[in-house]
């Protein structure tokens, strides 16, 4: 099967029930077998953290999360230190998507900030 494309998806909060830098948390819900669908169709996996990069590569395995790299992917180019992995597509708790509209994204922005700041006060 051809890769189809590399997709980055973050550990905490992501991949991992834990907000970080840990690498002791459990499996959020679902993560191994969406994690498993992406690599049946074909995808490679950059999982990226800020954390343990060691760690966090022993945690996936003793989880038996699918992955290829852990903070590294390919698309990235050798020559780059900026510390941000390139790939196709990004799976993130804190992901707002930007599609060309800034006025659309600034008040999904605002209105995730809102939420937030609601759900705090609670």
């Amino acid at each position: 099967m051809k890769t189809k494309a590399v997709i980055a998806v973050d550990v905490h909060q992501t991949i991992m029930d834990d907000h970080g830098p840990s690498v002791t948390g459990p499996v959020m819900p679902g993560a191994r077998e969406a994690m498993q669908a992406l690599k049946d169709a074909g995808h490679q996996i950059a999982v990226w953290t800020v954390g343990d990069t060691e760690g966090i590569r022993g945690w996936l395995e003793d989880h038996q999360i699918p992955h290829d790299w852990v903070n590294e992917s390919p698309l990235t180019p050798e020559d780059t230190d900026s510390g941000k992995i390139r790939a196709d597509a990004y799976i993130d708790d804190k992901n707002v998507e930007f599609d060309g509209d800034w006025e659309e994204t600034t008040k999904e922005v605002l209105a995730r900030m809102e939420e937030k700041e609601a759900k705090r006060a609670e």
